[in-house]
């Protein structure tokens, strides 16, 4: 007991520290930005910093230690400013611009490093579904009439989908094998989402655009960015786990695989999807998807990282629901 509280003074002891130093980092910032015209710089750190710290409260729910990596993230990114040297209009703006992505690549990365297990993203029969109906959207939106062209991909996307809509259906436990597939299929198709996404936003540079009307759009776009961001990291670790390393035998690297499949394995829920949810979910999701498709309506990205977003808080709601009922 005695414990916790020294570890709670600890953290409120950092909290107030660091956070009197961060809003003297906040103000010198912002006052940088309206001195040399780079204020919509601000217009990406922002919503890309709200999207990673949504996803880390998901995740952990610990806002102290969340605000805490905002605060190291903040003052470790100021090094950017240490060197004086040549301190003109241009060099300030692009010193800014420097540090925006300094501090999201350190938020970002504090997020991955510091969660431990609990950053392990958990999987189910229902966020599998999501996953593999949003790829298949994916793939049509890339490639519209050319997609039977590529035989490859639609093989491999088809047989993971049929997978995951099977096991969607049947009430039998999934085997280890399946959830390990499931699971590593689920790491691929968010890598691919986050790079997708990351590399078209950011090559857009809409946060220069001030804007109203649009700006809504862009802190929309940049939110998901952060939160894609968050998924990005984990999962490339998850997957960087299966590189082998030089200065280990055989032997040794097969041990350590049957630890990261057990990892992958760990993550996957038992809880089976109901039939009248996996119907639900196979009939509304091809039809927002199809009618985005033909009408295009929204971003395809946007469309996509948005019920990423809203089926599991819908989820939980009914969850929640149903447990009350009882």
């Amino acid at each position: 007991m005695t414990e916790i509280k020294k570890d709670n003074t600890l953290i409120h002891f950092f909290l107030v520290f660091l956070g009197i130093f961060s809003c003297w980092s906040i103000i010198y910032i912002i006052r940088k930005s309206i001195e040399y015209d780079c204020l919509y710089i601000l217009n990406m750190v922002i919503p890309i910093t709200i999207g990673v710290t949504y996803e880390n409260l998901r995740i952990s729910k610990d806002w102290k230690l969340t605000i805490l990596k905002i605060f190291g993230s903040l003052i470790l990114s100021l090094v950017v400013f240490m060197d004086k040297t040549g301190l003109t209009q241009d060099r300030i703006q692009e010193t800014l611009t420097i540090w925006s992505y300094t501090f999201i690549a350190v938020f970002g990365i504090t997020s991955m490093l510091y969660h431990n297990e609990k950053v392990i993203l958990k999987m189910s029969e229902g966020i599998s579904l999501l996953q593999s109906i949003s790829f298949i959207y994916w793939i049509n939106e890339m490639y519209r009439e050319e997609i039977l062209n590529h035989y490859i991909i639609v093989f491999i996307v088809s047989s993971f989908s049929i997978l995951s809509i099977y096991n969607s259906f049947s009430y039998k436990k999934l085997s280890p094998n399946n959830k390990l597939a499931l699971s590593l299929w689920s790491s691929m198709i968010m890598i691919v989402f986050s790079i997708e996404t990351f590399f078209s936003i950011i090559k857009n540079e809409n946060h220069k655009i001030s804007e109203i009307p649009f700006l809504i759009t862009t802190y929309l776009e940049y939110f998901i960015l952060g939160v894609s961001l968050v998924y990005l990291l984990k999962n490339a670790q998850l997957l960087s786990r299966y590189f082998p390393d030089k200065s280990e035998g055989y032997k040794k690297f097969k041990k350590r695989i049957g630890k990261v499949n057990q990892i992958q394995i760990n993550r996957y829920s038992d809880n089976q999807l109901k039939r009248k949810d996996t119907l639900f979910a196979l009939i509304v999701l091809p039809l927002i998807y199809f009618s985005n498709y033909q009408y295009e309506l929204f971003e395809p990205r946007l469309l996509i990282w948005g019920l990423f977003i809203i089926f599991p808080i819908i989820n939980d709601i009914k969850n929640s629901t149903m447990t009350k009922k009882q």
